[in-house]
């Protein structure tokens, strides 16, 4: 292991040898977590009221209010989803483009 292994893998350690774990990461991770299990449940959960609006109540505005507002905020919810899988890009660093000497 060389002398830049160790340095990195003292910063990771804790005093007491436990992993550092960042705070920024583990919100990250719970908002990731949070963000899938509302796009598994939204349908679910949309789809029970509106079958339940069709079927107990046999309400046909209030089934079409509940499949509207669940494909809503699901839609929401999956664009917001891959929002956070884009990585900006770094505007400090040029780009490669080749214009040429014809300008």
């Amino acid at each position: 292991m060389g002398k830049a292994s160790r340095r990195k893998q003292a910063r990771k350690t804790s005093t007491d040898g436990a992993l550092f774990e960042d705070p920024v990461a583990a919100a990250h991770g719970i908002r990731k977590r949070r963000r899938f299990w509302t796009l598994v449940c939204t349908p679910i959960i949309s789809g029970a009221l509106a079958l339940g609006a069709w079927t107990l109540l046999e309400s046909e505005s209030l089934t079409g209010i509940a499949a509207l507002l669940g494909a809503g905020i699901f839609i929401i919810t999956l664009l917001d989803k891959l929002n956070d899988e884009i990585r900006p890009s770094d505007g400090s660093q040029a780009a490669s483009i080749d214009f040429g000497n014809n300008r």
